[in-house]
């Protein structure tokens, strides 16, 4: 591990710098909103304020996402069969490498959460797609020195504000500047000889750690869910606290596509006269057309078993194939919810 500091007004030349060499997202201002964008201006980087509105999990399993390309010209088709490209071609791969940088430890986890879902190796499942840009991407990290009184990050194992776990680099802002420890030979490859960077002296280096302290104590909020495992699937299912749970529930969606964990997708092919292109698209659980058959039949047919569905895979499903909760607690889906129902509530009658 190797520690720097960077003053803030020397920040955006190196972003800049970067931007030069790779594709730089990093959060910055769309319209009302604060989101990672790419951003070839250092200058356009805002990382002075919370959690963006979206999680950054779009950067590596995107809205939307071209599969592949296909024709039904059949002259087209034996041309390009000609070539042997066939007659479906695969997107081709990021070209140069990305990193993003100031994500939030608590986005962060959220990828190793994506990771377990489209990376589970072998003969189970390998998404090439994501893989793809998984290891084209760097990540740069910014410790949160102020959470959020909605953020319960502390709730999970090696959870907190300044959490490493799936960095490359660490941000700690210090004051005037920044303490960057570096943690990966990715994070070391990515920075090396880049400008406004220096040797971290031991004053920052112990003021980081008393931020890192003080944060911590800050998270005031949290969640149990130690029952939920223990408890049965259809003990856990047929519980009467579902009857009353979703009824404010509008299956709007937003919770999904908030979240940094969500990964329900749909794939459909798209023409324009004989030239077609596969699509994956993001899709909610929350959404009455996610589980309807081809014959209208809907197992989940109404919102509560919608709703039901969404906090029984996260909590219970996940956590019995994973051994892991599919939340990070960064709090989007409380702030965002248009009739305020939290999850920490909810998990909370789960548990009981």
């Amino acid at each position: 591990m190797k520690e720097m500091v960077i003053n803030k007004g020397d920040m955006a030349g190196l972003l800049t710098e970067l931007a030069g060499e790779m594709t730089v997202i990093a959060p910055a201002k769309k319209g009302d909103n604060l989101l990672f964008e790419p951003i070839s201006d250092g200058s356009k980087a805002v990382l002075d304020s919370a959690n963006t509105r979206l999680s950054p999990k779009g950067v590596l399993f995107p809205q939307c996402e071209q599969m592949m390309t296909f024709t039904t010209d059949r002259k087209q088709a034996r041309l390009v069969a000609a070539e042997n490209a066939g007659i479906m071609q695969d997107v081709k791969p990021l070209d140069q490498g990305q990193v993003i940088w100031g994500i939030r430890p608590c986005d962060t986890a959220g990828f190793l959460i994506l990771d377990k879902v489209f990376n589970q190796g072998g003969a189970e499942y390998e998404d090439a797609y994501y893989l793809r840009r998984r290891e084209k991407t760097a990540i740069v990290g910014l410790g949160c020195n102020k959470p959020l009184s909605t953020c319960f990050c502390t709730s999970f194992d090696n959870g907190g504000p300044f959490a490493t776990n799936g960095l490359d680099v660490l941000l700690t802002e210090v004051g005037d500047k920044y303490v960057v420890t570096v943690l990966t030979d990715k994070g070391e490859a990515l920075l090396k000889g880049k400008n406004g960077l220096s040797e971290a002296d031991s004053a920052s280096i112990d003021q980081a750690g008393q931020i890192k302290d003080a944060a911590l104590k800050l998270v005031y909020s949290s969640i149990k869910a130690d029952k939920i495992k223990g408890k049965t699937t259809m003990e856990l299912f047929d519980d009467p606290c579902w009857d009353t749970l979703y009824e404010t529930c509008m299956a709007c969606g937003v919770c999904t596509y908030s979240c940094p964990t969500c990964h329900c997708f749909d794939i459909q092919d798209e023409m324009i006269d004989t030239e077609g292109v596969r699509m994956r698209n993001w899709d909610s659980c929350m959404f009455s057309l996610f589980t309807a058959h081809a014959t209208g039949h809907n197992p989940r047919p109404t919102k509560k078993e919608r709703f039901k569905q969404r906090f029984m895979h996260k909590f219970k499903y996940f956590q019995e194939k994973f051994d892991r909760i599919a939340c990070v607690g960064c709090g989007r889906c409380i702030q965002l919810c248009p009739v305020n129902i939290d999850v920490r509530q909810v998990v909370k009658e789960m548990n009981r």
